[in-house]
């Protein structure tokens, strides 16, 4: 059965301990994922080196995202010890999340067109800002001295199980040169891994990246350990990060119902 490992520094890692991943409308067994429990995840962060984007200027991290955007949409691309392309991606990505194969192309085109248009992106991100000043440190702008640093040693995310469109909020950290350090959702391990196996094979090093397929102890071991995280989930999962101004929280989700002019006047029916 195909295995989905653990990603510390980017090295793929069996674990004893393991999950199931089965199809969501037939229960068959389709991966077992290897999981990691909080030590682990806390002492891999620890010791995740900080620096290991620093080395690349802003422009050549935004050409290895335009590279890692066709890799992602249109490479065969690593899966533990398998090979993933991306049609087997959007089969499996169906397969254990319900979400028709459509969908999961749509919801993929996104990702592609945020790394693809990264530099528009990051320009939207910092107002405009010269990149070498996100080289430097230091520049002007618009006549004014302005400067730069990173607030994160480390970016954490804790991610949802549905819909993978999502996942492009995380990837600019990437062009911001802050190594990562992922969970996955539980029915969702597709999109993340092949996101950060599409970046390592546009050249960028793989311990700057670090998936950790855990339970919620797990991840919440993770968003202590990092310095700037995002979460995703339901009230109950989201409520205890609310005042935590290193967190930033996406959830829960809403259904919407869009009335047209025809029927809006009855809109209590």
């Amino acid at each position: 059965m195909l295995h989905i490992p653990i990603l510390r520094h980017g090295k793929p890692y069996e674990s004893v301990e393991k999950t199931v991943l089965v199809h969501h409308a037939t229960g068959e067994p389709l991966a077992v994922v290897s999981q990691a429990n909080g030590g682990l995840i806390v002492r891999d962060i620890r010791r995740m080196d900080g620096a290991a984007l620093e080395r690349f200027s802003i422009a050549e991290l935004l050409a290895a995202c335009r590279k890692a955007a066709d890799l992602f949409r249109n490479a065969t691309l690593p899966l533990s010890d398998a090979k993933q392309s991306f049609d087997d991606y959007v089969v499996q990505l169906s397969a254990t999340t319900g979400l028709p194969q459509t969908l999961c192309r749509a919801n993929a085109d996104k990702i592609y067109k945020v790394m693809n248009e990264m530099d528009v992106v990051i320009a939207g991100l910092t107002r405009g800002l010269d990149p070498v000043v996100l080289d430097r440190g230091h520049g002007t702008q618009d006549g004014r001295r302005v400067s730069f640093f990173r607030a994160a040693r480390v970016f954490g995310a804790v991610l949802p199980g549905n819909s993978p469109g999502v996942h492009s909020l995380w990837i600019p950290a990437v062009a911001l040169k802050t190594p990562l350090a992922l969970k996955p959702g539980g029915e969702e391990p597709w999109t993340p891994y092949r996101v950060i196996e599409s970046l390592c094979a546009a050249g960028l090093p793989r311990e700057a990246f670090g998936l950790y397929p855990t339970d919620h102890a797990g991840a919440a071991e993770l968003l202590r350990a990092v310095d700037r995280a995002m979460l995703f989930g339901d009230a109950a999962t989201t409520r205890p990060w609310a005042g935590d101004p290193r967190v930033q929280i996406h959830g829960p989700g809403y259904s919407k119902v869009i009335l047209g002019p025809d029927t809006a006047d009855g809109w209590e029916r």
